[in-house]
């Protein structure tokens, strides 16, 4: 009789532990999407996105302000690919040296949600699930706090990116960093069975961008090429 009350005593405290630490994970990710959710009703933002594919890095820059915005895309190879939208129209621009392609009135165009909203279209059960499966490492990362999340268990982050796992900042819970399906963290070299590894790292800015960020490509400077 002793015997088994200690049991069932064991079984209650793992129990208690078992239910304090979901708990404790579940209003920590509630915390996260509270202070997400401060930035992600911004228009106004400017986010330096560093995109590390294998040997090589290339450099992104989104601006927004209202319902206008601008993605820069400079790659290593001097080239880069602009692409401008508002209400009414969007336009691509592939620059090169002093040359310029242009493809206009591509509506839409194709492109990421750079302010990630990675709590987008969870259920609450899939929030639960999310708290009781997700590690919640609390890490050093550039220098902030940061929580490290599994990919696979937030779908639009997955879904955009193919999130292996990411880094969202403690203090305001936007994501800071993320590394891809493809990325291999014990190997400094190409991944064998896909043959690239590729991480980003998120820089952002808000209430600084002015209508001249945004301007459409002033083309005077350049000469307009045949599209390849």
């Amino acid at each position: 009789m002793r015997k088994s009350k200690i049991i069932i005593s064991i079984i209650l405290l793992i129990l208690i532990i078992f239910i304090i630490l979901f708990v404790r994970k579940f209003l920590i990710l509630e915390s996260l999407e509270d202070k997400l959710k401060q930035y992600l009703s911004q228009d106004n933002y400017f986010i330096h996105i560093y995109d590390y594919q294998g040997i090589g890095i290339n450099k992104l820059e989104y601006y927004r302000k209202g319902n206008n915005s601008i993605l820069n895309v400079n790659y290593e190879n001097n080239a880069t690919v602009k692409i401008y939208k508002n209400n009414e129209t969007s336009k691509k621009y592939l620059i090169v040296n002093d040359g310029v392609y242009v493809e206009p009135q591509l509506i839409p165009i194709e492109s990421k949600d750079y302010l990630i909203d990675y709590f987008k279209d969870l259920t609450f059960w899939e929030k639960c699930k999310n708290a009781l499966l997700t590690p919640l490492k609390l890490e050093t990362y550039n220098g902030k706090q940061v929580y490290r999340l599994d990919g696979k268990l937030f779908k639009s982050i997955l879904d955009t990116f193919e999130a292996k796992d990411f880094f969202v900042d403690k203090d305001t819970g936007l994501v800071v960093h993320i590394n891809s399906e493809y990325y291999n963290p014990s190997k400094n070299q190409y991944d064998e069975d896909e043959n690239i590894y590729e991480f980003y790292d998120f820089y952002y800015t808000f209430n600084k961008v002015t209508d001249k960020d945004i301007a459409d490509l002033d083309l005077s400077g350049y000469t307009i090429l045949e599209n390849p």
